[in-house]
């Protein structure tokens, strides 16, 4: 194992440039306008194929008693697949038509907007690659909450650039959200560090780590 050495590969977020220059510019007031989100409330949003052990339906469960301590938190999941209506009945269910909202398939500069004005974003999935969604929700800069499987602790280190939590227990998502809903500090900390944790995935820091290998 002393010989090995991971070199990510280089990531440009997908955006093509137009929609890199008119994301830069749109403000986060103006996308909190646009999707009617209100001050003085709390956003969840999760981004991901709607599979069962993608484990949006533990979010889904952990909301009522979020709800009783947060009058105003609201849960957005964004994406397609087979679960859709599983979701859409549980949430019937749970009563929580007025807070949880599956926003199905949206573009990209639409889910953009969602995680730009988001205050946490939700990733509880029992499998992963090396997720680009993380990658790209660091770029955005809002707090991460993911489960503690395969790659996500090579992205986020627990308490220093986000929370990793136990996949599906409800337990620890509630309490790693009201650790960033009370501790408004833990957003710019995460932030600050998941800059500086995106370097690894620049062209410069490819190139540089290949000729280092190259030279041994």
């Amino acid at each position: 194992e002393k010989k090995i050495r991971v070199i990510y590969n280089s990531v440009d977020f997908l955006f093509n440039e137009k929609e890199k220059e008119e994301l830069k510019i749109i403000a986060k007031d103006v996308c909190k306008k646009d999707l009617n989100f209100k001050e003085n409330s709390v956003y969840l949003v999760s981004v991901s194929r709607l599979v069962k052990w993608k484990g949006q339906d533990c979010l889904v469960e952990a909301m009522p008693e979020l709800t009783k301590k947060y009058k105003n938190i609201f849960l957005f999941i964004i994406g397609e697949g087979p679960e859709f209506e599983n979701l859409a009945s549980q949430i019937l269910n749970l009563k929580l038509e007025e807070k949880v909202f599956l926003l199905g398939k949206l573009e990209h500069k639409d889910v953009f907007k969602y995680l730009k004005c988001a205050d946490v974003f939700l990733l509880n999935t029992a499998y992963e690659g090396l997720s680009h969604t993380i990658l790209e929700v660091m770029q955005v800069g809002i707090p991460i909450i993911a489960s503690d499987v395969c790659s996500n602790p090579e992205l986020i280190e627990n308490g220093k650039n986000g929370f990793l939590v136990e996949y599906n227990n409800k337990k620890e998502i509630i309490e790693a959200i009201e650790k960033i809903i009370e501790n408004p500090e833990l957003k710019q900390k995460f932030a600050r560090e998941s800059r500086k944790k995106l370097e690894d995935f620049n062209f410069e820091n490819l190139v540089n780590k290949t000729i280092d290998i190259l030279k041994l």
